[in-house]
């Protein structure tokens, strides 16, 4: 006998377990005369202390022309300081048993260093030495620059990782958007080691660093240390953040195609805008993402892989930054197959927007965030340093992680229903696809009139056809 859907919803509702409240742990924000701002996290369940150092800008803050600027400045903090060659950072860093990170994205730079709490203090000296103190050896920088560009070349030999390339490079061109700042062999050879001495001047000051130190600490003392190490840094001028409008969606469909005749699959993408980090829909679309396409239970998964069995995962990424990002469908399939994997995630997306989801599914998908959501975001001292990251660059604040859950639990049906309107359209699609040019331009032409095709051997990560 069928019970009554409102039943089987409070059959659901009630079965689903009962979650503590996530908690923001207590930390300390504090402001040195020159700017730099710094958090203190005190959690003593591992002797591991996290220090992490931000520095406002990232890719947006570096020229047109030279994308790749911001990072590779960043990479080569580890190759020589005023205090240390190459070789002694990475004596002194293994001495420690320590470890230590760099990394760009589009917001920000970082330099992470995660030491024994017994070794903070010549941890905080190893940190501020690498970010204040470099000096960019010219064999270091013409090696960092040929390393680089031989690594974007390679990048073409692994499709997978290539299309996220051609496809951020696509969907935010002519937008102003940081997205559409790719790097690849042609911007690293227009970087001078000038640009990036010019470019740690300008950006790597006090007015633009955050300082974060969570794990097993003496808060009190090790506030004492960051400020004496890195109050030597100059106040400089504050990083003014780009300020731009929302994504505009195209007017039509339209596609780029990447024509990669060595490839025996197809790897596309299905574009359009989405959200900020900081956007009052992000709640509810991130349990309509997750039924979608943001868990391997997803719709799309579920008719991609599980059902039809094209392909070895399907999936949907809600990119959320300080700018507004893509809303993405990201699959492969077997060239013979493009056709049918296109149209049928195109399928799924249809059946989302004409049904929505129902009472059972919205459930699932809260238990599903609330259950995920304390491993991870909360579980190590790593993580917490994340979210205080999250806090600095995004302008968010404790209250993003304490109202967490009652959020969720706020969210109702017909809350899913606007966001789905709003957000998974079916029309101004940007799609890309990469694979055999003669096999698969008759789906690209189907769903898109106007088709742009490049050739992947073509120098750079170009979304220009080649004259």
């Amino acid at each position: 006998m069928r019970r009554p859907l409102t039943i089987l919803a409070a059959a659901v509702l009630a079965a689903v377990p009962a979650f503590a409240q996530l908690r923001m742990p207590a930390y300390e924000r504090t402001e040195l005369p020159n700017g730099v701002t710094v958090y203190t996290l005190v959690k003593k369940d591992v002797p591991l202390v996290t220090l992490k150092a931000l520095i406002k800008g990232g890719a947006e803050s570096q020229p047109d022309t030279k994308a790749g600027l911001a990072d590779i400045t960043n990479d080569l903090l580890l190759r020589g300081t005023r205090n240390r060659n190459t070789d002694e950072i990475a004596r002194d860093i293994d001495f420690l048993g320590a470890a230590v990170s760099t990394s760009s994205g589009e917001s920000s730079n970082e330099v992470e260093l995660e030491v024994l709490s017994k070794d903070v203090s010549e941890g905080v000296a190893i940190l501020s030495d690498l970010v204040l103190n470099p000096t960019f050896p010219a064999d270091e920088v013409t090696k960092e620059l040929a390393q680089a560009k031989d690594e974007a070349r390679s990048l073409k030999d692994n499709p997978q990782a290539a299309i996220g390339a051609y496809a951020s490079k696509y969907f935010y061109a002519g937008t102003g958007y940081p997205g559409a700042l790719v790097a690849d062999e042609e911007s690293y050879s227009r970087i001078s080691r000038g640009d990036i001495t010019a470019y740690h001047a300008r950006q790597y000051v006090g007015a633009n660093l955050v300082v974060i130190a969570v794990g097993d600490l003496d808060a009190a003392v090790l506030k004492a240390e960051l400020a004496k190490a890195f109050g030597a840094a100059p106040k400089g001028e504050p990083y003014a953040w780009k300020r731009l409008g929302a994504l505009e969606r195209p007017a039509e469909a339209r596609a780029l195609l990447v024509d990669d005749n060595d490839s025996t699959q197809t790897y596309f993408r299905i574009m359009q805008p989405g959200i900020s980090r900081t956007s009052p829909d992000r709640v509810p679309l991130l349990l309509v993402n997750t039924l979608f396409g943001g868990r391997f239970t997803s719709m799309l998964n579920d008719a991609l892989r599980v059902n039809a069995g094209i392909t070895y995962g399907a999936s949907s990424v809600l990119d959320q930054r300080r700018l507004p990002g893509a809303l993405s469908i990201s699959t492969f399939t077997a060239t013979a197959t493009t056709g049918q994997a296109v149209d049928l995630a195109l399928e799924v997306l249809g059946t989302l927007r004409n049904k929505g989801i129902s009472a059972e599914q919205l459930a699932s998908a809260k238990a599903f965030l609330k259950g995920t959501a304390p491993t991870s975001l909360m579980e190590t001292s790593d993580q917490l340093a994340n979210v205080l990251a999250m806090f600095a660059i995004e302008g968010l604040n404790e209250s993003e992680i304490n109202d967490f859950f009652s959020r969720i639990d706020a969210v109702t049906l017909a809350d899913t229903r606007r966001v789905i309107d709003k957000y998974y359209r079916d029309n101004g699609l940007s799609f890309v696809l990469l694979g055999q040019k003669d096999a698969i331009e008759a789906s690209a032409a189907k769903h898109a009139k106007n088709v742009t095709e490049v050739r992947i051997t073509d120098p750079g990560i170009s979304v220009t056809p080649a004259n």
